[in-house]
């Protein structure tokens, strides 16, 4: 029986249990980890976001109260990778934003969610994008003839 007093996260990792007697020696290895619990990391500015063809489409996060270790965002299914795409990612100490350059409704996503993951806790923010139209108004101008 190994007992670990004063767990923390400092004390997560692998551990190796080697036995000798009688000459022989045996030896496990086992992993420790903290349970998962679900904890406010982040929050969205906003849960549903408008774009407009053609500008940037900017999704922000605040991050919270908590130790972030790890945080990702993912677009209709699909693991964002910065700077590829159009999608550009900035984290800051207080927010992470997530950038559509130009976006158009090709390459708009209909949803996006930031994964964070905290010392023994984790929390996600969806973020729904919808389309706002553009109006064009076409004034007819008077031409000599």
């Amino acid at each position: 029986t190994l007992t670990i007093n004063k767990f923390n996260a400092k004390r997560i990792g692998g551990y190796k249990c080697v036995v000798e007697k009688d000459g022989r020696t045996s030896e496990g290895v086992f992993e420790v980890t903290l349970p998962i619990v679900h904890e406010d990391l982040i929050e969205p500015v906003e849960e549903t976001i408008k774009f407009v063809e053609g500008e940037d489409l900017v999704l922000q996060v605040n991050k919270l109260e908590g130790i972030i270790t790890d945080l990702t965002w993912e677009c209709d299914g699909e693991t964002v990778v910065n700077g590829e795409n159009g999608f550009e990612i900035t984290n800051k100490k207080g927010f992470s934003k997530l950038i559509v350059k130009a976006a158009d409704a090709d390459s708009v996503p209909k949803s996006c969610t930031c994964h964070a993951t905290g010392v023994g806790s984790q929390d996600s923010a969806e973020i729904t994008v919808t389309a706002e139209e553009n109006t064009i108004t076409i004034t007819p101008k008077k031409a000599k003839l």
